[in-house]
């Protein structure tokens, strides 16, 4: 039932969320309707370039698969887990994954061209989630094919889960705030992503990398969680990143020339 009305599910809750951040813009930001403005256009933009990547990804996820079986690549079965366990394992996966290509995509100079755009933005609301590229989305897609390739799974639970975390990745970007000094310590917060949003970097890269679990970045040295940032966005040395949309969907072609 849940798989037959994930898509209303979905869109419901990121409706919910966007009416919720609306009203913390009118009463508290009322500068920032331009920015609602411009991720409204990137929501639009990426749910058209989401769909073709979609049908790209199922067809190279299936082609990982027949390479997995053709060469007799060790494949490991979690579907004799209980279900708990499947989801517990699959997610731990899933971030571990998700950490690195994220890090990556903040370190290596072509990668951060790509994902730059997500940063751009000096207010985080739930549509903030859409602001991204299409070669990041490929990148992220692309590495997730490979463990989905990987693993032998329940593919209806795992796409519950995956239900899960997409609607985990708008709320940790919404205008939700709560006392989180015991959920932090296990999940990653809107809070937390702040942080990851902040201009003020508390490591080389950035900080707090994963998109579930905060055991990634303590484990490789990431993590952050002292109050609010200040600030989010990009910094002074990127004044002259374009400020219109079209702009920033050239951008990785311009920089690449």
């Amino acid at each position: 039932m849940i798989l037959e009305y994930r898509a209303y599910i979905f869109g419901g809750g990121v409706f919910l969320l966007f009416l919720h951040d609306l009203y913390v813009c009118y009463k508290k930001d009322s500068l920032t309707y331009v920015a609602f403005l411009q991720d409204t256009l990137w929501l639009i933009f990426s749910l058209t370039v989401i769909d073709n990547i979609d049908m790209l990804l199922d067809s190279y996820g299936s082609f990982v698969k027949s390479i997995f079986t053709s060469f007799n690549i060790p494949q490991y079965s979690i579907k004799e887990f209980p279900v708990l366990v499947q989801v517990l394992v699959y997610l731990l996966i899933y971030d571990f994954f998700s950490y690195w290509t994220h890090r990556i995509g903040h370190t290596l100079g072509f990668f951060w061209q790509l994902h730059i755009v997500h940063h751009s933005s000096h207010y985080l609301n739930t549509l903030s989630s859409f602001r991204v590229s299409w070669g990041f989305l490929l990148i992220m897609g692309s590495v997730g094919s490979f463990y989905y390739g990987l693993l032998i799974v329940d593919e209806d639970l795992i796409a519950v889960v995956l239900l899960f975390v997409l609607m985990l990745c708008h709320i940790y970007h919404s205008r939700i705030s709560f006392n989180d000094k015991f959920v932090s310590i296990i999940f990653i917060t809107p809070r937390l992503h702040r942080w990851h949003h902040a201009v003020e970097m508390k490591y080389r890269y950035g900080q707090n990398f994963s998109a579930v679990f905060t055991l990634w970045d303590r484990v490789f040295g990431t993590f952050y969680n002292v109050g609010e940032p200040s600030k989010l966005g990009l910094d002074k040395s990127y004044r002259n990143y374009p400020k219109s949309f079209v702009g920033r969907v050239l951008y990785p072609f311009v920089k690449m020339n």
